[in-house]
């Protein structure tokens, strides 16, 4: 059920520093550009809404489609360096999709007070699991950079205790 980009749900996908949201960002992009490229070659599941460009892609918020919104507009700018080649792969997804006469449902969530919840919640759960996500990618970076650490030390540990065995102490001094 696509949300807008000021729904709720939006402010908590803000939290972090800039290398989170790049990550989040660049997780949503992939996984929007994934979905219309999968569509493209197999068709648009019954009822699904397909963003007709870049504003309605930013747009773009499904928790069932694991798929989050982001507000600035640059960056699916064509000249972004960081999401240049998304930006490729979208326009190509999108030129395929208009050659299949894809047609937007008019209205792909249904009204009601109970349906503006259940959106409003998973927009925020939405925003848990992209955080989620980078968190976990970090803490996997960290934990790779900690294991080489200590093997570096484990090999200076062994190398210091081959100088120390080496030393030659003076008579009645005992190494241990």
């Amino acid at each position: 059920m696509p949300t807008t980009p000021d729904g709720p749900g939006v402010e908590s996908r803000r939290k972090g520093g800039p290398a989170q949201r790049h990550g989040r960002v660049r997780t949503s992009y992939a996984r929007k550009v994934e979905l219309l490229e999968l569509w493209a070659a197999s068709g648009v599941p019954e009822g699904q809404w397909v963003p007709r460009g870049p504003t309605d892609l930013a747009r773009w918020d499904d928790v069932d489609l694991g798929v989050c919104a982001w507000t600035d507009p640059s960056i699916t700018s064509p000249d972004r360096s960081l999401y240049a080649d998304l930006r490729v792969r979208f326009d190509r997804a999108l030129a395929r999709l208009a050659e299949v006469r894809v047609e937007r449902p008019v209205n792909a969530s249904p009204p009601g007070r109970r349906m503006a919840e259940l959106d409003r919640e998973n927009a925020a759960l939405t925003g848990q699991i992209c955080e989620l996500r980078v968190r976990l990618s970090n803490l996997e970076r960290d934990l790779r950079l900690e294991r080489q650490r200590r093997a570096t030390a484990e090999k200076e540990a062994a190398l210091l205790k081959q100088r120390l065995s080496a030393v030659v102490l003076p008579h009645g001094c005992e190494q241990s």
